[in-house]
């Protein structure tokens, strides 16, 4: 049997008001309210691939993807509109990063920095690159 507690609101209002005043019922009302706004707060919205790809790997991939970039030769990043390797080989290298042979980091992990719909979107946007060359 369910049963719901009704209150009504001119009671609760008596009741609060006779055993804590109307400080009490001041503070309830504004932890209310701040619980209320902080429901109503919207998150960052996500940013596009392109975005991403320009922030986070032109640096060293260049913006078309191509790694002509004085990092690039430095580090011997490939170029990414001649790759040929798979979504999933994308995706972990993108969230766990590359170590080169002589064990330094080639390129940073993102796991950490990126959400998983983003890592998501950047593996699509490096397959787009390929088409583009």
């Amino acid at each position: 049997m369910n049963r719901r507690l009704q209150i009504h609101p001119a009671r609760f209002r008596a009741a609060l008001c006779s055993h804590g005043g109307p400080w009490l019922l001041l503070t309830l009302s504004g932890f209310l309210l701040g619980v209320s706004q902080q429901l109503l707060v919207r998150t960052e919205e996500p940013k596009a691939a392109g975005d991403l790809f320009h922030e986070h790997c032109a640096g060293c991939h260049g913006l078309d993807g191509k790694a002509h970039t004085p990092m690039a030769r430095k580090l011997g990043v490939k170029d990414l509109t001649q790759s040929k390797i798979s979504d999933e080989e994308i995706e972990k290298q993108i969230r766990e990063g590359k170590i080169g042979s002589d064990g330094k980091v080639t390129m940073p992990a993102f796991k950490k920095v990126l959400a998983d719909r983003e890592i998501s979107d950047l593996v699509t946007f490096v397959k787009g690159l390929r088409k583009e060359h």
